[in-house]
C-alpha cells in the first residue's frame, strides 16, 4: 500500500490516474449514450432498459464508484493545474520566444480548467433532475420528456454536451500521452479516434434534448 500512496502523491502519479479515471469516464459516456438512445425505440424501450439497469445487482456501489471515480478525477485535476501554475511563475523569465508552447499549453489548460467547473456544474443538476428524482415518477420516457421540454433545460442540456465533447477531445489524447503510450506512428491515430469519439458523443447526446424540444414539442 505504501508504493501506491508514493506512486499517486507525486505530479506524475496524479497523471497516470487523472489519465486512467478520464478514460473510465470516457467508457462510462459511451455505454450512457448508448442506452440513453433507447429513447428514440420508443416509451417501453428506455423504460425497460432503465429498469433493467437498476435492478443490476450492486447498482448502487457501480453509482458510488462512478462518483467517486468523477470527484477524484476533478481534484486531481485541479491539484495539477495548481503544481503547473506554480512552476511556470517561477520560470516566468524564460524568453519569450520559448513562452509561446508553454503560453498554448497553459491556454488549454485553463480551459480544461473551466470546463471542468462547468461539467462539474451540469453533473450536479443532472443528478438533480434524474438520479434524485428516480421513483419520483412513473415513466422514465415521460418524465425525460418533461424535464427537456422546457426550454431552458433543453438548451442546458444541449450546451452541457457540446462541453463535455470539447474536454473530452482535448483529454483522450493527453490521457495516452500520460501513460507514456504516445508514439509517432500512433499518436495520429489516437487523435483522430479521439476527435470522431468526441463528435459522435457530442451529437448523440445533444439529440435528445433536441429531438424532445423542436420535435416533439417544447413546454
Amino acid at each position: 500500500m505504501a508504493w501506491l500512496v508514493r506512486t499517486f502523491s507525486n505530479p506524475i502519479g496524479q497523471k497516470v490516474l487523472v489519465a486512467l479515471t478520464g478514460l473510465g469516464l470516457v467508457g462510462f459516456l459511451v455505454s450512457h449514450l448508448l442506452g440513453n438512445l433507447n429513447i428514440f425505440r420508443g416509451e417501453g424501450a428506455i423504460n425497460d432498459y432503465a429498469h433493467t439497469l437498476h435492478g443490476l445487482p450492486g447498482f448502487a456501489l457501480i453509482e458510488i464508484g462512478l462518483l467517486l471515480c468523477f470527484l477524484v478525477h476533478i481534484a486531481l485535476v485541479f491539484n495539477l493545474t495548481r503544481i503547473n501554475r506554480a512552476a511556470r511563475g517561477k520560470q516566468y523569465t524564460v524568453r519569450a520566444s520559448k513562452q509561446t508552447g508553454s503560453m498554448g499549453r497553459a491556454m488549454v489548460s485553463t480551459y480544461m480548467g473551466v470546463s471542468g467547473i462547468i461539467l462539474l456544474v451540469f453533473v450536479v443538476v443532472h443528478i438533480g433532475d434524474f438520479r434524485l428524482m428516480r421513483g419520483g415518477y412513473d415513466s422514465l420516457y415521460t418524465y425525460t420528456h418533461e424535464v427537456l421540454g422546457s426550454g431552458w433545460k433543453a438548451a442546458l442540456y444541449m450546451a452541457g454536451s457540446a462541453v463535455v465533447g470539447w474536454h473530452l477531445w482535448h483529454g483522450f489524447q493527453s490521457s495516452f500521452r500520460s501513460l507514456g503510450l504516445g508514439h509517432a506512428k500512433y499518436s495520429p491515430l489516437i487523435e483522430r479516434f479521439g476527435a470522431f469519439l468526441s463528435i459522435a458523443l457530442t451529437l448523440g447526446f445533444i439529440s435528445i434534448p433536441a429531438w424532445i424540444f423542436f420535435i416533439k414539442g417544447g413546454q
